[in-house]
């Protein structure tokens, strides 16, 4: 009965809109995947609310095929793709075909992969992953018990790493913040006050005076430190970027309250590669300080045997992170983050709970690894992805998008209109001398209106307005960009022209006349 029923459920699916829905959407994702051009760059005005978004959700709905219209014409039409070719702000993203295809078969799949009793062949697949990249990226050794897991972003990933590294800082034998208790921070009586609850068991209250544990990182840390510092209730000790290095840190973690330092492989803003060995060297120094490297944006690129001499001294990290809906190609959401020492991970993050008694433990589950239970197997797409392509066209890859950064690197330096400042990585930054702040706004929101480059302003340490570009997709043509970036030189000749020289609104843009396209 079962069977028949599930036969004409079948049918009645196949010869109705389900069929159809999955067609289209099928047509429509594989014209974005294969067609990067298809994808679009979005636009500076975002429009009010559309009401027909909301509209559509009625108690008989609107169907299957108004439903698609309503994803092409209002939901999806006017969205920034962090694929596009010409998308260089922030840190974009440049997903294989492979690894897109591999996403749309993983949805469809619906396997949830906390455990591996639940999802054994897709958590063997990210299982595989990590590995590779604890090899290849972390030059981790066989005997160093790494292992690790996919969460959504480097934000999750650090969170996670340093909640490990308390907890493993608090249970050490030496530390003076070791907690055996289950509410109290510490344990001198001194500073003890009676809980005056009529409970029968008495219970310490944390003094106010306790002294909180510390975090250092660099001025130029991700913003997910700060809020990782805290989410977890410790000091952030923040360290200029001119001196962060190993003899500075060494002096910082003589108070005995740092339990954790976090150094960039590839900063955001900038792209500089912190001082790994100079940093992990002062940590392996201090007993119990764990050393964290998020890795984010810029650890992708030592999949390239060229590249990983700038990332000397990775191997002393106790973790690190890594996007690979980044520079590794895979698509969103899918971070990479990796333990040296497993064991350190699981004591802090396993879950033990009644409905977790009848299931089968494994060696491996992905949920004892960072701060989530129910996930999707989003490392999988990067499996396929490797499988399919082979680890030698993503060691092209990354030497592709550096060879795209010099060039346009070397049109810059040639340039009597901007000044080159500095290329780490994959991240350029430059400045036009001859543009306010309020030009160069204006500028990166005609280029992005026209769909020509997206591309942001930044701003330096010493406050200067510059402009900045991160390239990670080996699609992006160098001719292209440079193309673009010549315009700035007439745009100022139109700015002298056309604009007055006061400041205008960013949401005035729209209603100036463009600047003639010369040249």
């Amino acid at each position: 009965v079962i069977k028949e029923a599930r036969t004409e459920k079948q049918k009645e699916m196949m010869n109705g809109e389900s069929e159809w829905v999955c067609e289209s959407a099928q047509r429509w994702a594989a014209e974005k995947a294969l067609i990067p051009e298809a994808r679009s760059l979005g636009s500076p005005f975002v429009s009010m609310p559309r009401r027909e978004i909301a509209a559509a959700i009625t108690k008989s709905g609107v169907g299957a095929k108004e439903a698609m219209r309503l994803w092409e014409t209002a939901v999806a039409c006017d969205g920034r793709s962090s694929a596009h070719p010409m998308m260089l702000g922030y840190v974009p993203s440049a997903p294989t075909v492979e690894a897109i295809a591999c996403d749309w078969m993983a949805t469809a799949a619906c396997q949830n992969a906390p455990m591996r009793v639940a999802a054994p062949g897709m958590v063997d697949a990210e299982k595989a992953v990590i590995d590779w990249l604890a090899k290849t990226v972390g030059n981790f050794s066989s005997s160093s018990n790494a292992s690790g897991c996919f969460v959504s972003g480097g934000t999750l990933g650090t969170l996670s790493a340093l909640y490990a590294a308390r907890e493993a800082f608090r249970r050490g034998p030496k530390s003076p913040h070791r907690q055996n208790d289950a509410v109290s921070l510490r344990d001198d009586p001194s500073e003890e006050e009676e809980d005056k609850t009529p409970a029968k068991k008495k219970r310490k209250i944390v003094s106010p005076n306790f002294k909180k544990l510390a975090v250092v990182a660099s001025k130029e840390a991700h913003t997910c430190v700060a809020h990782a510092a805290r989410i977890l209730d410790v000091d952030l000790r923040v360290v200029e970027q001119k001196d962060w290095n190993g003899a500075t840190l060494t002096r910082l973690l003589q108070n005995d309250d740092v339990f954790a330092v976090v150094a960039s492989a590839g900063t955001t803003n900038t792209g500089r590669v912190e001082d790994l060995r100079g940093l992990g060297q002062a940590c392996a120094a201090k007993e119990g300080v764990w050393f964290h490297v998020d890795g984010a944006y810029g650890l992708g690129a030592a999949v390239s045997k060229k590249r990983r001499p700038l990332f000397d001294g990775i191997e002393l990290a106790d973790s690190f992170v890594v996007d690979c809906h980044k520079w590794l190609a895979g698509p969103y959401d899918a971070a990479a983050l990796v333990y040296k020492n497993a064991s350190a991970a699981v004591a802090a993050n396993a879950h033990d709970a009644p409905f977790f008694k009848t299931l089968t433990k494994t060696t491996y589950d992905p949920c004892d690894y960072a701060i989530h239970l129910s996930r999707r197997p989003r490392g999988v797409p990067i499996w396929f992805s490797l499988a399919a392509r082979g680890t030698s066209r993503y060691e092209a890859d990354v030497e592709a998008t550096f060879a795209v950064a010099e060039t346009v690197r070397d049109f810059i330096q040639a340039s009597n209109f901007l000044r080159f400042i500095s290329l780490n990585l994959t991240v350029l930054i430059f400045a036009v001398p001859a543009l306010p702040e309020s030009s160069l706004r204006r500028w990166c929101q005609i280029t992005w209106r026209n769909g020509d480059l997206f591309c942001q302003p930044t701003f330096l340490p010493d406050g200067d307005c510059v402009l900045r570009l991160c390239f990670v997709n080996p699609a992006t043509d160098p001719a292209a960009v440079i193309k673009v970036l010549a315009t700035l030189e007439y745009f100022f000749l139109d700015e002298k022209d056309t604009y007055s020289s006061s400041d205008d609104d960013d949401d005035d843009a729209g209603s100036e006349t463009l600047p003639s396209r010369k040249g």
